[in-house]
């Protein structure tokens, strides 16, 4: 008879966080543009720190934009993607009966067919138009994220280099030289993704030059929010200068995607003081839906003056 044998023990291993029913699947090749990108977080035994968890696609941190819980997190990007698609999620883990925390990593890839649409939204400038030498020229362009940008002033000055300051946010600046001499030049925004490249042109144009006044009736400037900056609290406080007593609007527009277009989201009003100095507060209606928000600000007088707009482009809280 054969000899019998006890079963050996099965022991299970705790194991440190890894991503499991990952979608879009890895590997796949999926059409949708702003694919819905999620997956759940599996371990035997232990508690994930859901606070130290960071996600991020293609290179940029998308944490905030996220939901994420102990079980699992999901994300939509706000402008399309294309190519090849990494996701890399990162963050800390107790196991049972340890005392300290284990780092761990995980990640993907999948594909979106047909390459990037690649889509400038926006392209603006502030908050003067007119710079006279030793002013600083900064341009904001929104657009699709994972790109390189660069911008031109009409014929003077091309391919001036901007950052990516938050996904589909990018920033650049240029200060003025002595030498320069440009009136009335348009800034051309172009943004490349992949092997695609598109341009697009800011609404008002420029001045650059050696003692140039401002072309307004009136100053205008906007100190805060600075571009790119996230509303906080359902509001939007509007902080600069103009003429004394002057009555400043406030517009925050909302980007519509699928009517291609900016809508109205709030407004506010205030006179400035005798200074000049102004403060806006806009209360947004909740929840806020798009992720891209756009501060719009004028001044008049009475007597017929008037300054602006200056365009703000800012996050949703």
């Amino acid at each position: 008879a054969p000899l019998a044998t006890a079963p050996l023990p099965l022991t299970v291993q705790p194991l440190v966080p890894h991503l499991g029913r990952p979608a879009p699947e890895p590997g796949a090749s999926v059409a949708e543009k702003t694919p819905r990108i999620t997956a759940f977080f599996e371990m035997i035994g232990g508690t994930l720190d859901v606070a130290s968890v960071r996600i991020v696609v293609n290179g940029n941190d998308v944490t905030k934009q996220a939901y994420v819980t102990r079980e699992f997190f999901t994300y939509t990007p706000p402008q399309p993607l294309g190519g090849t698609v990494k996701v890399a999620v990162s963050g800390k883990a107790t196991l049972p009966k340890a005392t300290a925390s284990v780092d761990w990593s995980d990640d993907w890839s999948f594909t979106i067919q047909g390459g990037t649409a690649v889509r400038v939204q926006s392209a603006s400038h502030g908050p003067a138009t007119a710079y006279k030498a030793g002013d600083v020229l900064e341009v904001t362009l929104m657009g699709t994220a994972g790109g390189t940008a660069r911008f031109d002033v009409g014929a003077a000055k091309r391919g001036i280099e901007m950052r990516e300051a938050s996904p589909g946010t990018y920033i650049g600046s240029y200060r003025v030289q002595a030498a320069d001499n440009a009136q009335a030049a348009t800034i051309v925004v172009h943004l490349k993704v992949g092997g695609e490249e598109v341009s697009a042109q800011a609404p008002v144009p420029v001045t650059l030059g050696p003692g140039t006044a401002a072309s307004a009736d009136m100053p205008l400037t906007v100190t805060s929010p600075q571009p790119g900056a996230p509303a906080s609290g359902g509001a939007v406080s509007v902080k600069g200068q103009t003429q004394p007593g002057a009555r400043v609007h406030v517009d925050v527009m909302s980007h519509v995607p699928v009517l291609e277009r900016d809508l109205r989201l709030a407004t506010g009003d205030a006179t400035a003081d005798g200074q000049g100095i102004y403060t806006v507060n806009v209360k947004l209606p909740w929840p806020v839906s798009s992720a891209k928000l756009t501060v719009v600000v004028t001044a008049s007088e009475p007597s017929g003056k008037r300054a602006g707009p200056v365009v703000v482009p800012i996050n949703r809280p």
